[in-house]
C-alpha cells in the first residue's frame, strides 16, 4: 500500500544519493542487455497494437467479481507427451472449475504449483529474513519490498527516533518510522530536478509504471508467465484509480507475497488465500477492519514486470 506523508530524509537522501553511480551497475552482460532492449522495443509494439495496453481478462479477477471456490490456475492441458500445454487457451484465461475441501486447485490442476514454477521462476528471487526486523518493517513498503531494496539510511534514522522516543525497549517497531516510506518516482526526481515540490500524484497505472522505471531503469515491462533473465525475478504493480499503488513479488516456490504498508510481509490476498496468480487473487481491502478510514481497492492490475537481483545490479528508493 502506497499512501503516505512525504518521507522526512529526503534532502539527506538525495546529497548521498546522487553519489551513486548508474541505476545498472553491474549489466555488463551483452545477453541482458540486449533482453532489455529487444523486450521494450516489442511491448511498444504490442502496445501499438493493444495487446499489452494494461488489460487483463476482469471476469478471472476475484478483486471484480469474487469467484469463491474456482480453481485458481491457469487452464492449462497437457499434450501427447504429457507435457503442460496451452495451446488452447492462448489467452492464458483462469479454470472455470469448482475447488473443493479449501483447496487453491481444482482436480484437474491440482499440480499448478509446479506448472508456475517451471514456467516462471529463475532461481534468483530474493528471501524475505532481512524485512522481519523491526526497523525495517516499520520503515519500509510494498515498493521497496518490490525491488528488495532496504535503505540503511531510512533503518538508521528509525532507530534513531526509536531510541528518543523509549528509553528501552528498542529495537520495535514505532509509528513515527512510517514517515519514511519510499515512493514510486522520489529518486528520480530528486537526482533530476534536487526538489519533490510539484510532485505529481497520479494513481494510474502509465504514471506509475513511469515512475518506477525512471527510478530503475533495468526494471523491463514482462507477461505473467515469461521467465525473466538470469539474475532477474517478477514482480507486478497493482493501482487503487486516484487513490494509492501497491506491489508483488515473486518467491522461490512460484507463489507471490507483498508488504502492505509497513504490515509484515504476507502471501496471503484479501481473502486470506494464498497468492499464485496476482490477477487472479483479491485485492479489495475496502472490507478490511483496519481500513475502514480509508478503503482500498486495489482493481486496476498494472503488470508484470522483470526486476534485477541486488548481487547483478542497484536499485533504487527514496
Amino acid at each position: 500500500m502506497g499512501k503516505t506523508t512525504e518521507s522526512k530524509n529526503t534532502k539527506s537522501k538525495n546529497t548521498r544519493k546522487t553519489k551513486k553511480s548508474s541505476p545498472v551497475k553491474v549489466s555488463s552482460s551483452v545477453k541482458i542487455q540486449e533482453y532489455i532492449v529487444n523486450t521494450r522495443n516489442n511491448l511498444a509494439k504490442q502496445n501499438k497494437k493493444r495487446e499489452m495496453s494494461y488489460i487483463f481478462n476482469k471476469k478471472d479477477d476475484n478483486t471484480i467479481d469474487n469467484h469463491k471456490n474456482q480453481c485458481m490456475c491457469i487452464d492449462y492441458d497437457f499434450d501427447n507427451n504429457g507435457k503442460y500445454t496451452l495451446s488452447n487457451n492462448p489467452h492464458q484465461d483462469r479454470c472455470k472449475n469448482k475447488t473443493h475441501n479449501g483447496r487453491s486447485f481444482c482436480d484437474k490442476h491440482k499440480n499448478c504449483s509446479q506448472f508456475l514454477r517451471m514456467a516462471s521462476v529463475t532461481g534468483y528471487e530474493p528471501g524475505q529474513a532481512d524485512w522481519k526486523h523491526p526497523y525495517v518493517e516499520g520503515s519500509h513498503n510494498c515498493y521497496s519490498y518490490f525491488v528488495d531494496d532496504i535503505n540503511k539510511e531510512i533503518v538508521s534514522l528509525c532507530e534513531k527516533d526509536c531510541l528518543k522516543k523509549n528509553k528501552k525497549g528498542c529495537p520495535k517497531k514505532i509509528s513515527e518510522c512510517g514517515d519514511y516510506k519510499p515512493q514510486p518516482g522520489n529518486h528520480h526526481r530528486l537526482t533530476t530536478q534536487s526538489t519533490l515540490k510539484g510532485k505529481e500524484r497520479v494513481y494510474q497505472c502509465p504514471n506509475m509504471e513511469q515512475k518506477i522505471m525512471n527510478d530503475n531503469q533495468a526494471i523491463v515491462k514482462s507477461t505473467f508467465l515469461a521467465k525473466c533473465p538470469p539474475w532477474h525475478y517478477k514482480g507486478a504493480m497493482v493501482v487503487d484509480p486516484d487513490h494509492t499503488f501497491h506491489f508483488y513479488r515473486q518467491n522461490k516456490d512460484g507463489t507471490w507475497s507483498h508488504k502492505p504498508g509497513t504490515l509484515p510481509v504476507t502471501d496471503k490476498d484479501a481473502d486470506n488465500n494464498r497468492i499464485y496468480v496476482p490477477h487472479f487473487s483479491n485485492r479489495n481491502y475496502s472490507k478490511d477492519k483496519n481500513n475502514n478510514d480509508d478503503p482500498i481497492n486495489y482493481t486496476d492490475f498494472c503488470g508484470y514486470y522483470c526486476i534485477p537481483n541486488n548481487k547483478h545490479s542497484d536499485t533504487y528508493v527514496i
